[in-house]
């Protein structure tokens, strides 16, 4: 004899493997530097997932006074910078 699943057993075992895998997206922030005076070592951007540390995240310049820096973030996490 063969289990059978449940319509309702299997919208909470879905629920649980989904939110298990929760997949990154892609975020750029940019800046307009145009009126900032830019330090020779660039301009950084901090963030928690990584410390606080500027270091860490160097934007490059994308177009004339633009500066941009890409992450992988996860939708739902809590991020501040």
């Amino acid at each position: 004899m063969t289990p059978s699943i449940y319509p309702k057993q299997l919208a909470v075992v879905l629920m649980i493997v989904m939110s298990t895998f929760s997949f990154a997206v892609q975020i750029t922030f940019q800046v307009d530097m145009q009126f900032q005076d830019v330090s020779p070592d660039g301009v950084h951007i901090a963030v928690t997932f990584q410390g606080w540390n500027p270091a860490y995240s160097e934007c490059t310049l994308v177009n004339d006074a633009i500066y941009a820096a890409t992450f992988e973030l996860v939708p739902g996490d809590y991020y501040e910078y």
